[in-house]
């Protein structure tokens, strides 16, 4: 059924409509493996429908006798309404299974999504690249903003501001993670503060790491944060300028 509706994104105006039918299709698959199991297993069936969905996102929906070869070579371009309609399928779960099931599992949910944007399937040109951070931003900021309250975001920005110094040295990560810090910050006025002075969370001390990466995408990820937080608390203002003063 996965595939079948991986190819019904191909070119298709009903991307909404298919997005829909799956992720309720992958939902319902989730919540019947954790009534038949032990509640340890919600990460397990996660972990299946997210290899699902980069099988698709990755491969493509094509047949097995026509795409066969080119998907072990690892040559066959996998079209934008593809990657699009998965990003609609992972938001749509997400909605579906709702707060509580985010919150249980939001650091298995990052580390899977950013598995699939520092796939080297996903990134093989620049432009395949910029399309999968976007696709996993909009899947992000979808949950974060859409399904999480304003306690389990700021938890949810303390697990990114770790995820920033873990993915450092993944260009197509660090982008997407920095870049997820920045849409945040502005909508969490009541608890940037805390999340700037926590020592344990060392959100700027991460961005700024990030500022020396030798990629170009990566740095103006990580300036376009800093951005963010001096807008989100403008008192970060003078300590950031006395930071960045040199000799």
């Amino acid at each position: 059924m996965s595939t079948v509706c991986f190819r019904a994104f191909e070119g298709s105006s009903l991307s909404v409509q298919v997005s829909e039918l799956l992720g309720s299709l992958l939902k319902a698959a989730v919540e019947s493996r954790n009534k038949t199991a032990q509640r340890t297993a919600s990460g397990a069936a996660l972990v299946e429908v997210m290899e699902l969905l980069l099988g698709g996102f990755t491969r493509g929906g094509g047949g097995f006798l026509r795409a066969s070869g080119d998907m072990i070579k690892g040559t066959r371009d996998v079209s934008r309404d593809v990657r699009h309609g998965i990003a609609l399928t992972c938001t749509v779960l997400v909605f579906s299974l709702g707060s509580s099931w985010l919150e249980q599992t939001f650091s298995q949910f990052l580390a899977l999504l950013l598995e699939l944007v520092s796939h080297s399937r996903s990134s093989q040109t620049p432009a395949e690249a910029v399309l999968t951070r976007g696709c996993v931003s909009m899947v992000l900021r979808a949950s974060l903003g859409g399904v999480l309250g304003e306690k389990a975001q700021s938890s949810a920005v303390q697990q990114l501001c770790v995820t920033v110094g873990a993915h450092r040295k993944i260009i197509e990560s660090s982008v997407c993670v920095t870049l997820q810090q920045s849409l945040k910050l502005p909508q969490t006025w009541s608890t940037a503060g805390p999340l700037l002075t926590d020592q344990s969370t060392a959100l700027v001390d991460s961005v700024v790491s990030v500022l020396v990466h030798p990629s170009p995408a990566v740095r103006l990820a990580a300036a376009w944060c800093l951005r963010c937080v001096a807008v989100a608390m403008p008192s970060q203002n003078a300590p950031l300028l006395d930071r960045f003063q040199f000799d």
